[in-house]
Protein backbone atom coordinates (compact mmCIF):
# COMPACT_ATOMS: atom_id res chain seq x y z
CA UNK A 1 0.00 0.00 0.00
CA UNK A 2 1.43 3.39 -0.88
CA UNK A 3 0.07 6.85 -0.15
CA UNK A 4 0.29 10.39 -2.19
CA UNK A 5 -0.74 13.67 -1.38
CA UNK A 6 -3.92 15.39 -3.18
CA UNK A 7 -5.19 18.40 -3.26
CA UNK A 8 -8.71 19.18 -1.50
CA UNK A 9 -10.62 18.32 -4.62
CA UNK A 10 -8.64 14.67 -4.91
CA UNK A 11 -7.86 15.58 -8.99
CA UNK A 12 -4.38 17.21 -8.32
CA UNK A 13 -1.05 15.72 -6.95
CA UNK A 14 0.67 17.38 -4.61
CA UNK A 15 3.96 16.36 -5.14
CA UNK A 16 6.54 19.55 -4.36
CA UNK A 17 6.61 21.91 -1.44
CA UNK A 18 6.00 25.60 -1.85
CA UNK A 19 8.94 27.81 -0.73
CA UNK A 20 7.84 30.99 0.72
CA UNK A 21 10.27 33.40 1.47
CA UNK A 22 9.07 37.26 3.31
CA UNK A 23 5.85 36.05 2.76
CA UNK A 24 6.19 35.46 -1.26
CA UNK A 25 5.72 32.09 -2.66
CA UNK A 26 9.18 31.06 -4.98
CA UNK A 27 9.45 29.03 -7.88
CA UNK A 28 10.66 25.78 -7.10
CA UNK A 29 12.18 25.11 -10.25
CA UNK A 30 14.62 28.02 -9.09
CA UNK A 31 17.94 26.70 -7.54
CA UNK A 32 17.69 29.14 -5.14
CA UNK A 33 14.10 27.43 -3.57
CA UNK A 34 16.26 23.71 -3.66
CA UNK A 35 18.52 25.31 -1.36
CA UNK A 36 15.63 26.15 0.91
CA UNK A 37 12.99 23.47 0.29
CA UNK A 38 12.74 20.13 2.71
CA UNK A 39 11.98 18.22 -0.65
CA UNK A 40 8.81 15.93 -0.37
CA UNK A 41 5.29 17.29 1.13
CA UNK A 42 5.07 14.14 2.95
CA UNK A 43 7.80 13.00 5.10
CA UNK A 44 7.88 9.54 7.06
CA UNK A 45 7.06 6.22 5.39
CA UNK A 46 4.65 6.40 2.57
CA UNK A 47 4.34 2.94 1.68
CA UNK A 48 2.92 0.39 4.40
CA UNK A 49 3.05 -3.38 4.27
CA UNK A 50 -0.45 -5.10 5.69
CA UNK A 51 -0.96 -5.95 8.98
CA UNK A 52 -3.27 -9.31 9.38
CA UNK A 53 -4.63 -8.51 12.81
CA UNK A 54 -7.99 -8.42 14.60
CA UNK A 55 -10.66 -5.87 14.54
CA UNK A 56 -12.72 -4.76 17.30
CA UNK A 57 -15.17 -7.22 17.16
CA UNK A 58 -12.43 -9.96 17.21
CA UNK A 59 -12.78 -10.89 13.52
CA UNK A 60 -9.39 -11.07 11.36
CA UNK A 61 -8.65 -8.42 9.18
CA UNK A 62 -6.14 -6.86 7.28
CA UNK A 63 -5.07 -2.89 7.96
CA UNK A 64 -2.37 -0.85 6.72
CA UNK A 65 -1.33 1.82 8.70
CA UNK A 66 0.91 4.80 8.23
CA UNK A 67 2.13 5.58 11.77
CA UNK A 68 4.77 8.37 11.10
CA UNK A 69 3.57 10.19 7.94
CA UNK A 70 3.45 14.28 8.41
CA UNK A 71 2.27 16.53 5.82
CA UNK A 72 4.60 19.60 5.55
CA UNK A 73 1.98 22.08 3.86
CA UNK A 74 -0.38 24.14 5.82
CA UNK A 75 -3.80 23.64 3.91
CA UNK A 76 -6.85 21.11 3.39
CA UNK A 77 -5.80 18.02 1.55
CA UNK A 78 -7.04 14.46 0.90
CA UNK A 79 -4.68 11.15 0.96
CA UNK A 80 -4.60 8.80 -2.19
CA UNK A 81 -3.99 5.11 -1.09
CA UNK A 82 -3.10 2.45 -3.64
CA UNK A 83 -2.78 -1.20 -3.18
CA UNK A 84 -0.16 -2.79 -5.30
CA UNK A 85 0.40 -6.31 -6.68
CA UNK A 86 3.81 -7.12 -6.04
CA UNK A 87 5.28 -10.51 -7.40
CA UNK A 88 8.38 -11.57 -6.00
CA UNK A 89 11.34 -12.93 -8.36
CA UNK A 90 9.78 -16.84 -9.63
CA UNK A 91 6.17 -15.13 -10.28
CA UNK A 92 4.40 -16.32 -13.17
CA UNK A 93 3.12 -13.19 -13.27
CA UNK A 94 5.44 -10.28 -13.92
CA UNK A 95 3.71 -7.53 -14.06
CA UNK A 96 5.49 -6.03 -10.87
CA UNK A 97 4.03 -2.76 -9.46
CA UNK A 98 0.22 -3.37 -11.05
CA UNK A 99 -2.46 -1.00 -9.20
CA UNK A 100 -4.75 -3.26 -7.88
CA UNK A 101 -7.17 -0.80 -5.98
CA UNK A 102 -7.03 2.83 -5.37
CA UNK A 103 -9.22 4.72 -2.34
CA UNK A 104 -9.21 8.42 -1.61
CA UNK A 105 -9.43 9.61 1.74
CA UNK A 106 -11.66 12.56 3.36
CA UNK A 107 -10.64 16.01 3.30
CA UNK A 108 -7.90 16.49 6.43
CA UNK A 109 -6.73 20.10 7.45
CA UNK A 110 -3.01 20.36 8.55
CA UNK A 111 -2.83 23.21 10.83
CA UNK A 112 0.23 25.62 12.01
CA UNK A 113 0.81 25.28 16.06
CA UNK A 114 -0.56 28.19 16.96
CA UNK A 115 -4.19 27.27 15.46
CA UNK A 116 -3.72 23.81 16.01
CA UNK A 117 -7.29 22.55 17.87
CA UNK A 118 -5.57 19.75 19.69
CA UNK A 119 -5.54 15.79 19.44
CA UNK A 120 -8.61 14.21 20.45
CA UNK A 121 -8.98 10.82 22.75
CA UNK A 122 -7.52 8.01 21.46
CA UNK A 123 -9.42 5.61 19.63
CA UNK A 124 -10.89 1.93 20.59
CA UNK A 125 -9.78 0.82 17.33
CA UNK A 126 -6.18 2.72 17.26
CA UNK A 127 -5.68 0.69 20.94
CA UNK A 128 -7.20 -2.53 19.57
CA UNK A 129 -3.90 -2.53 16.87
CA UNK A 130 -1.56 -0.94 19.87
CA UNK A 131 -2.34 -3.91 21.48
CA UNK A 132 -1.44 -6.08 18.67
CA UNK A 133 1.29 -4.71 17.87
CA UNK A 134 0.53 -2.11 14.85
CA UNK A 135 3.15 0.93 15.82
CA UNK A 136 0.66 3.17 16.86
CA UNK A 137 1.37 5.82 19.22
CA UNK A 138 -1.24 6.30 22.04
CA UNK A 139 -1.89 9.63 23.94
CA UNK A 140 0.44 9.00 27.24
CA UNK A 141 -2.30 10.00 29.29
CA UNK A 142 -4.67 6.50 27.76
CA UNK A 143 -1.03 4.90 28.63
CA UNK A 144 -0.75 5.50 32.26
CA UNK A 145 -4.14 4.75 33.29
CA UNK A 146 -3.89 1.71 31.56
CA UNK A 147 -0.81 0.79 33.30
CA UNK A 148 -2.64 2.17 36.59
CA UNK A 149 -5.23 -0.25 36.39
CA UNK A 150 -2.61 -3.45 35.47
CA UNK A 151 -1.09 -2.42 38.70
CA UNK A 152 -4.44 -2.72 40.87
CA UNK A 153 -5.15 -6.32 38.96
CA UNK A 154 -1.99 -8.30 40.16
Amino acid sequence: MSAQLLDETGKTLIDTVPVVVDGNQQDTASSAAYETAPGQPIFGARESSVYPIKDLDDKQKVFYCFPDMRVRNLGRFRLRFMLFYLPDEDSPFPRANTILATVTSDVFTVYNARDFPGIGKTTALSKKLSSQGVPIPNRNKDRLKSNDEDSTDG
